[in-house]
């Protein structure tokens, strides 16, 4: 058997070419890790976008949602090799098909809508809040160190609702009526169903803070637990009260 040759230092060294592996800076690569944080709290800023000039508030936070979907394409994009088994598993799941389906159904409909102008908004509507669960759904797949914080920005959101409320409230007890009251407190919102349901999908991520954590970070989180059911609870909004329920 031909032995090995051995290494030798006065021998020139042949011409042979190794392709540089690219490697990804540090810079870049926190960069990435940091992204989804930022877009949830771009996503969670929607409820403080206010009518821009516009004649209900409704309109301008779907536009708002439009182009924060339209940055987090370009997030997922350049890190498109991050997330292609993300996009795998979305795809397997029967949910999101249930969704598809539901977007095709309605937009068969428009061929018998009585009012095609309201049908195409709505649609519209419904693929923005479409893409926006699957950029969410490929931002943190498999991110479970962002738990605490998604925890810790979610509660603070819903914090500085419920206090914002409930100042509203307080300030104007006693000069206005009760059902003044309430209107003051939805702030940006439609109307306060829509106010108190934006609240509740928030409590079991505060839930999850206080169970999740074993030091004083639970009692800032039971804070803005019992300052978001007073809060629901001053709105008067029956489902939204039996939705708490339902969290805890």
């Amino acid at each position: 058997m031909k032995k090995n040759k051995k290494f030798n230092p006065k021998e020139p060294a042949t011409n042979t070419v190794v392709a540089p592996t690219p490697v990804a800076t540090a810079g870049t690569t926190n960069w990435m890790h940091r992204m989804p944080i930022v877009l949830l709290v771009l996503f969670m800023g929607v409820e403080w976008i206010g009518p821009w000039d516009g004649i209900e508030y409704l309109g301008s936070q779907w536009l708002y949602l439009m182009l924060v979907n339209a940055v987090a394409v370009g997030i997922i994009y350049i890190g498109r090799e991050t997330y292609n088994e993300a996009i795998q598993q979305l795809f397997s799941l029967r949910l999101v098909w249930v969704y598809l389906t539901l977007g095709l159904l309605a937009t068969v409909s428009m061929l018998w809508a009585v009012n095609p102008t309201e049908t195409i908004v709505c649609l519209v509507r419904l693929a923005t809040a479409m893409v926006s669960f699957f950029h969410l759904f490929l931002l943190f797949y498999k991110r479970t160190d962002l738990i605490p914080w998604i925890i810790g920005v979610v509660s603070f959101f819903l914090y500085v609702q419920a206090a914002i409320s409930l100042l509203y409230f307080f300030k104007g007890s006693g000069e206005l009526t009760f059902s003044e009251l309430v209107l003051t407190m939805r702030l940006n919102a439609g109307n306060k169903n829509i106010y108190a349901a934006a609240m509740v999908v928030k409590i079991p991520f505060v839930l999850m803070g206080v169970f999740y954590y074993k030091n004083v970070w639970r009692i800032w989180y039971a804070l803005v637990f019992f300052l978001d059911a007073t809060t629901i609870f001053l709105l008067n909004s029956r489902t939204a009260l039996v939705a708490i329920i339902g969290s805890i």
